[in-house]
């Protein structure tokens, strides 16, 4: 036991600190596995967990594959330490989401992909030139990143579009960071040419199963699908 606090408040310590954030955390327990206790632990952000006894090749093979994870979070997009990645482009974050569903699979952890559209009133899309979308958009980025942890992904797939990849259940995660995303942008202060322009969002969650694990092509169509029946109830639908 640590003094003051168990695994769990520590793990959520450190992913909460931009200076930590994208530090590798193993749990190793001598209890009896626990799948809540798993499932909240990876939902925290943890890159591992571990039962004892554990063979020494095994943990200095899953401590090497989880710092595998690091660096590639961190340089292959140039993003700083404890800030979401951000990718551009719907077939560069195809690539990434397979390269993360190929990890998650070796290490045993739940991924979740997310898409969110942003939907703006009805008339108000087709009066704007794609230069003004774009202005939107960039005044809901910070908005939208606020709402991510630092190991979150996040792609910009399309106009008013954006997908994330979150190493979590779908419910604990996925849905909880859609929810995060429509409260924050619901109400930020959106200016084009000096009036406040309401924007909603709609979203779609699907999450892999390690079991069956699908192709990247796959669960983004199902993320899709989700976001697409979200639309026909109408904004602010998850």
């Amino acid at each position: 036991m640590l003094p003051g606090m168990d695994g769990f408040e520590l793990c959520e310590k450190l992913k909460s600190q931009p200076e930590t954030a994208t530090i590798p955390v193993l749990f190793l327990t001598g209890r009896r596995r626990d799948e809540a206790a798993v499932v909240r632990a990876l939902d925290l952000g943890a890159a591992d967990f571990l039962v004892k006894p554990v063979r020494m090749p095994e943990l200095v093979a899953r401590i090497q594959a989880a710092m595998r994870t690091k660096p590639a979070r961190e340089v292959a997009v140039g993003e700083p330490v404890g800030e979401p990645a951000t990718i551009q482009g719907r077939l560069a974050f195809l690539q990434r989401l397979q390269q993360e569903l190929d990890r998650s699979v070796q290490l045993r952890r739940p991924l979740t992909c997310v898409v969110v559209n942003l939907e703006l009133a009805p008339g108000v899309a087709e009066q704007l030139s794609p230069e003004q979308v774009g202005a939107i958009e960039e005044q809901l980025a910070p908005e939208v990143r606020a709402c991510c942890r630092g190991e979150d992904i996040c792609g910009h797939v399309d106009d008013r579009r954006c997908a994330f990849i979150l190493f979590s259940p779908a419910e604990t995660g996925g849905r909880a960071l859609a929810e995060r995303i429509r409260d924050r942008v619901t109400q930020a202060e959106v200016m084009l040419q000096g009036q406040r322009i309401p924007v909603n969002v709609c979203a779609g969650v699907a999450q892999a199963l390690l079991k069956e694990p699908p192709t990247a092509e796959e669960l983004m169509s199902r993320a899709e699908e989700a976001l697409a029946q979200a639309r026909l109830a109408g904004p602010g639908t998850i």
